[in-house]
This record gives structure tokens, C-alpha cells and sequence, in this order.
């Protein structure tokens, strides 16, 4: 199952996000551990005056989609018996832990502290945050969907189609 991922990516992501909330809306610092990681990944210094609203919409996406996903896998998803390799099943749960890691790289920081300019975050709010929205409203709505109709396409959780086809002997 994939579920494993899902369950990663919304513990660790949604801790991630626990952080970048608290830094920007309480003005809590990053913990030590999690400032050196971020300085290893090279995080900006002072850069972008809209990159704190972005890294913090994307993270909630992400979020969000992680926790959507997870939903997906335990209701509505119907898998098959078949297995994965190992090394996918490692690279699918670095995935998830280096994805939340790359966003929070991207914001800009004054010491251990998110820098935000004006000390607003709602005034960086621009024309493509709001299309961005849109579009992962609109994307998430329409893979639900499709999920939806691909875990009815199977008739039991043992993975059997709801129709058998047979072939034509002459």
C-alpha cells in the first residue's frame, strides 16, 4: 500500500508547517536541529519579498494533499497484490521528507526567525497566490474525482475487475 507515504508526508510535512506557523505568526525561532538542516540546503537569506507567503501556501498544500491522498488510500483506492522494490519504496519515503524540507529551504530567514517584510504576511498576497489557490482547488477536486472512478473500476479489494473478459475461439 501506499498509505506508508501518505502517512510520512502528513506527520512530518504537517510538523514542518507546525514550525513555519509558529515562526511567522508567533514569532517562535526555528529549532536549532531543524535551522542547521535548513542552512545545509541552502536557505535564503533575506531573499523575495512574497517567498514567506508562497513557502507557507505550498506547505499547506502539501499538506493538504498528503492528507487527501492518505483519505484516497484508505477509502477509496482499491489495490492490487502486487509488490514494490525496495528502492522505490525508500526513494517515495525520502520524497516526501526532502519535498517539505526544499520548501522550507526556500524561506527567507533572518537568523533562526522567518523573515517577513512588513511584518504582514497577508499584504505579500499577490495575482498568482490567488491562481495558485485555484488551481490546486480545481486539481485536487478533479484527481479526487478521477480516483473515485478508478477504485470503482475494481470490484473487491482482492483487485478483481467487475467484468471478466473472454476471448473469441473459432
Amino acid at each position: 500500500y501506499f498509505s506508508h507515504f501518505y502517512i510520512i508526508s502528513v506527520l512530518w510535512n504537517g510538523f514542518l508547517l507546525w514550525h513555519l506557523t509558529q515562526s511567522l505568526f508567533l514569532g517562535v525561532p526555528f529549532p536549532n536541529w531543524l535551522h542547521g538542516l535548513l542552512s545545509i540546503l541552502g536557505a535564503a537569506q533575506f531573499q523575495g519579498g512574497e517567498l514567506a507567503l508562497s513557502a507557507f501556501l505550498v506547505l499547506v498544500f502539501l499538506w493538504l494533499h498528503s492528507l487527501r491522498r492518505l483519505f484516497e488510500c484508505f477509502y477509496v483506492s482499491v489495490f492490487s497484490n502486487a509488490v514494490i522494490h525496495v528502492v522505490q519504496y525508500c526513494f517515495g519515503l525520502v520524497y516526501y521528507v526532502l519535498t517539505g524540507l526544499t520548501v522550507l529551504s526556500q524561506v527567507p530567514m533572518d537568523g533562526r526567525n522567518v523573515y517577513v517584510i512588513g511584518k504582514n504576511l497577508l499584504m505579500q498576497a499577490r495575482w498568482f497566490h490567488i491562481l495558485g489557490m485555484l488551481m490546486f482547488i480545481w486539481s485536487s477536486v478533479h484527481q479526487y474525482k478521477c480516483h473515485v472512478i478508478l477504485g470503482n473500476l475494481r470490484k473487491n479489494k482482492a483487485g478483481e475487475r467487475p467484468f471478466r473478459a473472454t476471448a473469441c475461439r473459432f
